[in-house]
């Protein structure tokens, strides 16, 4: 891992939760080498760096630098504007675009898909390679690509594997099992074929805008009616908790000691414990209160990509105290 990038992060603690006005807290915007303040979607690639997809490129950054390739630098990729990042188990790092398809980067080597080769169309809203080594790309509005091994396959809303041919994300469980979120709800698919899971399951009316599988196999669903996840391994959702609004879900993440992340549309950022629900905004220094992806990494630290820039919040090891925590003045003399 670069090492610039490991003293960036303060490792996670097992413990229980500590407050988040009490982590250490700081924001990369344009002025600091940002492309562009909207950051879309995270990884991490097992080398350590941090991958940022944003509207002018994608962004290597090692806690130091941010390095940006573009269609001006790297003729591999066809569009600026990414929407989604994925770390394929060999390390492969996965790029949709919003134009110009699919780009996969393996160690120097870049290789784009097109609808010319055989994707459904360019615009991609998530992609992901399944243990079988195949690569699913969901697309805007025409359902999704699968290419097994050079083959390509259409699944969409009219051959019955999907409820809706507008996508969202895409995630794979243990079994094997792709699900995949769209406008009219959630798609399991798998070699028997797809089913489908909406009000019936406890899931809310309207779009699925986003999924996330936590470390133990528990998946997250975002919708436009808050957060969810499912119960178990049956087809049953339940709210993450009734306290969260009523808000679009556009982000979600669980850290090493199992608190839910959610980042929402409108009113910031959400941390779920075992004893509290805390609340993050703008008004307590968040750059943005649009929250369109979150990261936690290898450090447990957690990485929250907004409009107005990047976040990092990391526990540390001291506690702070101040008239939140009950003294009358935070001024302490001595």
């Amino acid at each position: 891992m670069p090492s610039a990038l490991a003293a960036a992060a303060t490792r996670a603690e097992a413990a229980p939760a500590k407050p988040i006005s009490t982590f250490y807290r700081e924001v990369w915007t344009t002025r600091q080498g940002l492309p562009h303040n909207q950051v879309n979607a995270m990884a991490q690639t097992p080398d350590g760096y941090l991958w940022l997809g944003t509207w002018e490129g994608v962004v290597r950054y090692d806690g130091l630098d941010f390095e940006v390739y573009n269609r001006g630098n790297t003729p591999a990729l066809k569009d600026n504007g990414v929407r989604a990042l994925r770390v394929a188990a060999d390390g492969a790092l996965i790029i949709g675009t919003s134009r110009g398809g699919v780009t996969i980067k393996r160690g120097d080597h870049w290789q784009t898909l097109l609808q010319a080769d055989g994707l459904v169309e360019n615009g991609v809203m998530d992609a992901l390679i399944d243990r079988r080594g195949r690569l699913w790309v969901a697309s805007d509005s025409h359902g999704i690509t699968r290419v097994d091994h050079g083959r390509y396959t259409r699944l969409d809303a009219a051959n019955g594997a999907l409820p809706s041919d507008i996508l969202y994300s895409l995630e794979e469980d243990r079994d094997g099992s792709v699900w995949a979120s769209t406008s009219r709800g959630l798609a399991r698919i798998d070699d028997h074929g797809s089913t489908f899971f909406g009000r019936a399951a406890g899931l809310p009316e309207g779009a699925i805008i986003h999924l996330a599988m936590t470390a133990s196999g528990v998946l997250l669903v975002g919708t436009e009616n808050g957060a969810y996840r499912r119960v178990g391994n049956s087809g049953r959702f339940e709210p993450l908790s009734d306290q969260l609004p009523q808000d679009s879900v556009p982000s979600l993440a669980m850290d090493a000691s199992g608190n839910a992340w959610i980042g929402t549309t409108n009113n910031g950022l959400y941390r779920l414990s075992s004893d509290r629900l805390e609340h993050f905004t703008s008004v307590s220094e968040l750059p943005n209160n649009r929250i369109a992806s979150l990261l936690v990494d290898r450090e447990g630290t957690i990485w929250a990509g907004t409009n107005a820039g990047l976040l990092h919040l990391a526990d540390t090891p001291f506690t702070s105290w101040g008239r939140e925590q009950g003294l009358s003045d935070s001024y302490v003399r001595t």
